[in-house]
């Protein structure tokens, strides 16, 4: 999967809906203009922990 971005993205707990921010703990991750291909991994070492990695390529070609 690949997406376009035009500057920041937030990072929240998926258990919060996006409108709801203002009133939880969430990170800005400041990205470049561009074209990032997305990878994800589930993992999940036992039963009372779980995560998704999250994983942002830049595909921005270099003129």
């Amino acid at each position: 999967m690949t997406s376009v971005s035009s500057g920041s993205a937030e990072l929240f707990d998926s258990g919060y809906t996006g409108d709801g921010l203002e009133h939880t703990t969430h990170l800005t991750v400041d990205l470049a203009r561009g074209t990032y291909l997305i990878r994800t991994a589930f993992v999940q070492p036992d039963k009372r922990t779980a995560l998704v990695l999250v994983h942002l390529a830049d595909q921005t070609k270099s003129a």
